[in-house]
């Protein structure tokens, strides 16, 4: 990761938003530890970013399947859902992923991309 931001630095990118879809907690602590050591360099301003960083970012969950049926709503089969398919990782009550909507969805792609602009044009 480090050589492909190295890689943009030299092709003359300026600002990165390094975004992981994903968000172990290890996950977000590297993508920070890499935007503080690239952006320290001065080579190329790196904002880390994870959903979890502004609100509560699940698995399959509320929050991502919500998400998805806003961004596209023919990969998600609201039928298909069921207790089996989420009650390991604890989706009950609020997090319960049949309370999802694409009304929600487009509401958090809204926060991200608020928030994108704002830490952007912090450094622009």
């Amino acid at each position: 990761l480090l050589d492909i931001i190295g890689q943009m630095a030299i092709i003359g990118v300026k600002v990165l938003v390094l975004y992981s879809g994903h968000y172990p907690v290890s996950q977000v602590e590297m993508i920070r530890e890499i935007a503080e050591e690239v952006s320290g360099a001065g080579a190329l301003t790196v904002i880390p970013f994870a959903e979890c960083m502004i609100f509560k970012g699940d698995h399959a969950g509320v929050s991502e399947t919500s998400l998805m049926l806003y961004l596209d709503r023919n990969l998600v089969d609201m039928t298909r859902i069921a207790e089996v398919n989420y009650r390991d990782h604890g989706w009950e009550g609020e997090n319960d992923p049949l309370k999802a909507s694409a009304s929600r969805g487009e509401a958090e792609v809204e926060r991200v991309i608020d928030y994108l602009k704002a830490e952007i044009e912090k450094v622009r």
